[in-house]
């Protein structure tokens, strides 16, 4: 494994304490091993001292159970006097519990608390060490909260590690804080959360510790990796790794199934990126190749802090089945800017394209209003941040007679984060047998910036018929 760091050392013992850790300088590479031939079940820890100077960055990681080590690794950066060091004071502004069940360290959805109805997106939730964040509201007193990322494995935000929960456990809305920051009480507790790392934050190293460090003063520092047990082994090898931020982003995966488009219909397809050492701005998403009669939702944008974006390729209804040559085509671009200089990955490919018939069901999405505003020959759904609006789904039946379902909060597919479809329960929003046109209703948080983005729906039956293109506009609330 190629991090960048040229330097590299082996550890040497005695390192157990601050007085006997060994001096290293960063950047560097260290191969060690925790077990100690001395103690009863090998119980070691090993301390290694460095220079920094105000205002540095570093990352430092263990490079363990990536390369089949035993170690379960828990990493720490302290004083030189080997005394924790500050990273953030959380202040509790509300108090709750767990109701209905706990939470296993993977889920991110079924958050469910008492009295969640004064709780808000975005905020931070301590429980017992671990800081999650809320991602989408309950949908009514028969669910919970869902929590970043919304998919996959939970995150947890500060360097602290995702944890079980059990049923009853108390919790705390809370606001972070500088450490040092006077903090006025309020008859609630404050958390000091540390420079230190069981596993990682993000879910993407397994068993293995990541921690960004941001050194407070000018002055020697230590960083100490132990096992999370407590113990230590002959095959508990470990290498620690401290380097400069390289801040980074890829695509990880390209969700389509079959790449079956229908005439006269669009075809849900999502996008998954990841972030590497703090990088959290937006990503555009571009597309190359595409086959003609084919039209797509571009450039996608996957969101500032964001992993995830929708789009949807929709057949025009006289598009011609794209050659075995022109199906494969299709490639993906992704664009950012980091510290001011464009960076571009690509191509990745789409894989293949193919035109099916017309279905039996079509499905459109619509302003509410007639005449709407228009963007680029298309209609315009406007909201103003902190509101409610309505718009309107219909169902073309061409022989489908069923119930069509749309999803739940998320069913306005790439609306920005924190506007959501709202009062659909827990069914979501659907049109009944042989109905063929529901209004529904989109909140927009007041924090939503000003923006355009292309949304659409997708109907679950009948082959999974997408809509065309509808713009979003979201605007500034009038003060």
């Amino acid at each position: 494994m190629d991090l960048g760091v040229a330097s590299q050392l082996v550890e040497s013992e005695p390192n157990d304490s601050p007085e006997q850790a060994q001096m290293v300088r960063l950047p560097v590479r260290v191969k060690g091993l925790i077990h100690s031939p001395t103690t009863a079940n090998g119980s070691d820890v090993d301390l290694f001292r460095f220079a920094g100077k105000a205002g540095q960055q570093w990352i430092f990681e263990v490079v363990a159970a990536r390369n089949e080590s035993k170690l379960d690794s828990h990493l720490e950066v302290l004083d030189s006097q080997g005394d924790p060091i500050p990273r953030v004071v959380l202040q509790a502004t509300y108090e709750s519990y767990f109701t209905f069940r706990g939470k296993d360290s993977m889920q991110t959805g079924d958050y469910r608390l008492h009295n969640w109805e004064d709780l808000r997106l975005n905020q931070y939730l301590f429980c017992n060490g671990e800081v999650v964040r809320f991602y989408h509201y309950p949908r009514g007193p028969d669910s919970g909260f869902n929590v970043y990322p919304d998919f996959d494995k939970r995150h947890a935000f500060f360097g602290t590690t995702p944890l079980t929960h059990p049923l009853n456990e108390s919790c705390y809305v809370v606001e972070p804080h500088r450490p040092g920051t006077p903090i006025v009480p309020n008859g609630l507790p404050t958390f000091t959360v540390n420079y230190e790392n069981d596993d990682d934050s993000l879910r993407r190293f397994g068993d293995d510790s990541y921690l960004s460090f941001v050194t407070p003063a000018d002055g020697e520092y230590l960083v100490r990796v132990a096992d999370v047990r407590g113990g230590g082994r002959s095959d508990f090898q470990y290498e620690l790794v401290a380097r400069s931020p390289k801040p980074d982003f890829g695509i990880v995966s390209i969700m389509q199934e079959k790449g079956e488009v229908m005439a006269g219909t669009g075809y849900k397809f999502g996008v998954t990126i990841k972030r590497d050492d703090g990088f959290d701005g937006p990503v555009a998403i571009h597309f190359e190749g595409l086959p003609a009669g084919f039209l797509v939702s571009t450039p996608l944008i996957v969101q500032a802090g964001q992993l995830r974006a929708y789009g949807t390729i929709f057949a025009e209804s006289d598009a011609v089945a794209p050659s075995e040559q022109e199906a494969s085509r299709t490639k993906l671009i992704a664009v950012t800017q980091i510290d001011g200089r464009e960076l571009r990955k690509w191509p990745y490919g789409f894989g293949k394209i193919t035109l099916k018939p017309q279905g039996e069901l079509q499905v459109e999405l619509a302003p509410h209003q007639d005449n709407p505003p228009q963007k680029d020959g298309l209609p315009v759904i406007e909201i103003t941040a902190g509101t409610t609006t309505t718009f309107v789904v219909r169902a073309i039946r061409n022989g489908y007679k069923g119930r069509v379902s749309f999803g739940n909060q998320d069913a306005a597919y790439n609306a920005p984060h924190g506007i959501y479809v709202d009062n659909i329960g827990l069914k979501g929003m659907q049109l009944q047998e042989n109905e063929t046109q529901r209004s529904a209703y989109l909140t927009a948080e007041p924090w939503v910036e000003p923006q355009d983005r292309i949304i659409f729906v997708e109907a679950e039956e009948a082959g999974r018929p997408a809509s065309s293109f509808v713009w979003l506009r979201v605007l500034r609330p009038n003060r």
